[in-house]
């Protein structure tokens, strides 16, 4: 279910319970991860608030982001799909990379879809990494760089 996250929400329990909430519309989404410890957890979920204590807001390109390498992960990128969601052509949003992977023979196009090749399966992590770099450089660029990076206000 994990590979479909505009199809799919999560509600993780107990320690370390990673939940999962997307909007409506697709752009914004919120994942949250409970203490890891025990004593942690109860203590959280025994004190007013919520019990999480980790959190990722997702906005909308990190959603353009998210589905296109959970899509990877299932084998299949839908051109259509993304532009039902999203309002915008993947292709024109993400041409360059596509292009250097397709000629890298790491993905192959047919059927207005994205496919890994059997070299492109084996790699599927790097290629993952690779389509949601741009959005850890920006945010290292941007004024709220610190805030990206600061964990000790709870960001995953």
């Amino acid at each position: 279910m994990s590979f479909e996250p505009d199809r799919y929400q999560m509600l993780g329990f107990g320690p370390a319970g990673i939940s999962y909430s997307a909007g409506s519309d697709q752009s914004s989404a919120l994942k949250t991860m409970n203490p890891e410890g025990s004593s942690e957890y109860l203590q959280s979920i025994r004190s007013p608030g919520p019990s999480w204590n980790r959190y990722f807001q997702y906005d909308e390109e990190d959603m353009q982001r998210l589905h296109l390498t959970r899509r990877l992960a299932a084998l299949r990128i839908e051109m259509d799909r993304f532009h039902r969601m999203f309002g915008v052509d993947a292709w024109n949003a993400f041409s360059d990379r596509f292009s250097l992977l397709i000629d890298e023979g790491l993905l192959t196009q047919q059927d207005q879809s994205l496919w890994p090749t059997p070299q492109g399966i084996f790699y599927a992590d790097s290629l993952a990494g690779f389509l949601a770099e741009g959005r850890l450089r920006n945010a290292l660029r941007s004024d709220h760089a610190e805030r990206f990076n600061d964990n000790r206000r709870g960001y995953m």
